[in-house]
């Protein structure tokens, strides 16, 4: 059985190759690199990333490597790719595998840092000087306003300029990449279909609750 796979932030598709080890004796996986990862390339600025697009890139992979039925795993961030994955093909998946997804809820930073012009400009300057960023961080640690896990979390996302600028432009270009969670619902309680959830049970970014 094909098996689609799709990273989280900061990674590439190397990360599934134990999977792909652990699975060679019944699936044929594909990793892929995803926009702003590995050697995956984006010339479209500050554009938009949107599911029909998606759309298109697959219709492509498929062109390459056709195959009738498939399944689909995707790691955080990897988690809204397999959803639209799903989405778009629904008809096709025997199983959506999601880990620790985003793009079920989504945080207010995120939504506030992407959603107009002017507070993407200052999202940016953010990332090319972030000093605001960490006088919040350090505010917050010294207030417990957020968990310690959370904010070592943010602060390696964010502790190098390379990194920084993955965050904005990754950031930026999904700001409406986001699944339609009604059919990615119908699509996953289809007879064909099943959907299984992978998460920790220490994790504090992507929990249970969400």
């Amino acid at each position: 059985m094909p098996l689609l796979c799709f990273h989280g932030f900061g990674q590439d598709h190397s990360i599934f190759q134990s999977v792909s080890d652990a699975l060679k004796g019944t699936h044929t996986v594909y990793a892929f690199d995803l926009p702003f990862h590995g050697e995956s390339e984006w010339h479209a600025g500050d554009k938009s990333f949107m599911p029909e697009d998606w759309f298109k890139v697959m219709e492509d992979f498929f062109m390459q490597e056709p195959m009738e039925r498939f399944e689909v795993m995707g790691y955080s961030m990897g988690g809204k790719y397999a959803m639209v994955t799903a989405q778009l093909f629904q008809d096709r998946v025997a199983h959506l595998r999601l880990l620790a997804p985003d793009g079920i809820t989504t945080h207010f930073s995120y939504r506030y840092s992407t959603l107009f012009f002017p507070l993407r400009r200052l999202f940016k300057a953010q990332i090319e000087k972030p000093t605001i960023f960490r006088s919040i961080v350090s505010f917050s640690r010294t207030f417990k306003l957020q968990d310690n896990y959370t904010l070592k979390f943010a602060e390696n996302q964010m502790d190098t300029e390379f990194k920084r600028f993955q965050v904005y432009h990754t950031w930026v270009a999904l700001r409406h990449f986001m699944p339609d969670l009604q059919k990615v619902s119908l699509s996953a309680n289809s007879p064909a279909s099943q959907l299984t959830f992978y998460l920790g049970v220490h994790d504090k970014i992507i929990n249970k609750k969400r």
